[in-house]
């Protein structure tokens, strides 16, 4: 599947799916208490990518807890300023088509049109500190 194409069905997605409540329980299970309830901050949209990932490296057999745990909590950051599906569009698209103008415009706070790109730049630094607070180890928060 293509870049674009792959992210047209993710869109479509968190339009319409809820996480699988048997999964969500597993990767509670990986999670300490603070850093379970983190996870419940984020978007239904950000858990259903989240478990996604961490399904994917369950399913090639990894065990290492911190690493499930980075895989869950990788977009965590996004929960300070959830975007909007149309803004997830335009980050994805000028990233691809403008990724010089998506850097630059990823600068600042996460007011009007520099929102979108705001978030996507910077949601990883957010995370990274969130999770810190919240008690993850290193590996966890890199």
């Amino acid at each position: 599947m293509s870049g674009l194409s792959y992210r047209a069905a993710q869109f479509l997605r968190t339009l319409l799916i809820s996480p699988a409540p048997d999964l969500l329980q597993q990767a509670l299970g990986v999670l300490s208490p603070p850093l379970r309830s983190l996870f419940l901050t984020m978007s239904r949209a950000e858990q259903v990518h989240a478990l996604r990932v961490y399904q994917q490296l369950a399913a090639q057999g990894q065990r290492d807890r911190q690493l499930l745990q980075a895989a869950l909590l990788h977009d965590v950051g996004k929960a300070l300023h959830p975007p909007h599906p149309w803004e997830r569009v335009l980050a994805v698209l000028c990233q691809r088509l403008a990724p010089r103008a998506a850097a630059k415009l990823g600068h600042g706070r996460p007011r009007g049109l520099r929102r979108a790109f705001v978030i996507a730049h910077q949601h990883p630094q957010w995370g990274a500190e969130m999770v810190s607070r919240y008690g993850a180890s290193a590996k966890v928060q890199a």
